[in-house]
C-alpha cells in the first residue's frame, strides 16, 4: 500500500505541473503561488514517506550483471526488482521540483517554441544536478535511510561526493600555494630589492 502511494504521489505530482502549464498557462499568478508553495512541500511530503517505506523495507543488495541471463541479478539469484530504482526515482522527482521551483522563482518557467532554452540553463544544469545529488544524498542520511537502501543512487552519490571533495582539496591546496608564493616574493623583494 505505502509503496503504491508513494509511486503514485511521485506521478501525480509531475501529471499536475504538465496539466497546470497545458491547461492554465504559466503566466497566471495564482498558479505561480501554488507551485512555490506546493513544489517544496512535494518534495518534503516525498521525502516523508521515503523515510516511512525504508523503515518497513528490508533492504535488498545491489544487483550483479550475470553473464548467463544477460541480466542484473542480486547476490541470492533473485532479479533486480523495482525496489532498486525507488531512491533514484525519488532523486529525479526532487530534481524536477527544484528545476522548476527554480523556474518560477527567476520567471523563466515556460519555455517559447522558439526559444535556445539549453543556452540559458546549460552553465547552471550540471553543477545544479551535482549539488543536488549531493544535497539529496545527505538528506537521506540525515532522515536515516541507511545506504542499503539506496539502490542505483548509490554509485552516482559516492562518485559525486568524490569529486566535489577532491575539487574543494585541490582548490584550497592551489589557493595556498599561491598564497604561500606571493609571501615569497614580498619576502625576496625586502630582502634583495630594498636598495631602492
Amino acid at each position: 500500500m505505502l509503496k503504491s502511494a508513494y509511486l503514485s504521489l511521485l506521478a501525480s505530482s509531475v501529471i499536475a505541473i504538465v496539466l497546470s502549464d497545458a491547461v492554465i498557462g504559466q503566466h497566471n499568478l495564482l498558479v505561480n503561488a501554488a507551485l512555490v508553495f506546493g513544489l517544496p512541500s512535494s518534495v518534503g511530503i516525498s521525502m516523508w514517506l521515503l523515510r516511512r517505506r525504508c523503515k518497513k523495507v528490508t533492504a535488498s543488495p545491489l544487483p550483479l550483471w550475470s553473464l548467463k541471463s544477460g541480466a542484473a541479478v542480486g547476490e541470492h539469484g533473485t532479479e533486480c526488482s523495482l525496489e532498486q530504482f525507488v531512491i533514484p526515482l525519488a532523486f529525479g522527482h526532487a530534481w524536477l521540483m527544484l528545476s522548476r521551483f527554480l523556474g518560477v522563482v527567476s520567471g523563466v518557467c515556460s519555455v517559447p517554441p522558439n526559444s535556445s532554452f539549453g543556452s540559458h540553463w546549460t552553465p547552471i544544469g550540471l553543477p545544479l544536478t551535482l549539488l543536488s545529488a549531493a544535497v539529496f544524498g545527505k538528506c537521506l542520511l540525515i532522515l536515516s535511510i541507511q545506504k542499503e537502501h539506496w539502490g542505483f543512487f548509490l554509485l552516482p552519490y559516492h562518485t559525486i561526493t568524490f569529486f566535489l571533495e577532491a575539487t574543494i582539496y585541490i582548490l584550497q591546496n592551489a589557493i595556498d600555494l599561491f598564497a604561500a608564493g606571493s609571501v615569497a616574493m614580498e619576502t625576496f623583494r625586502r630582502k634583495w630589492g630594498g636598495g631602492d
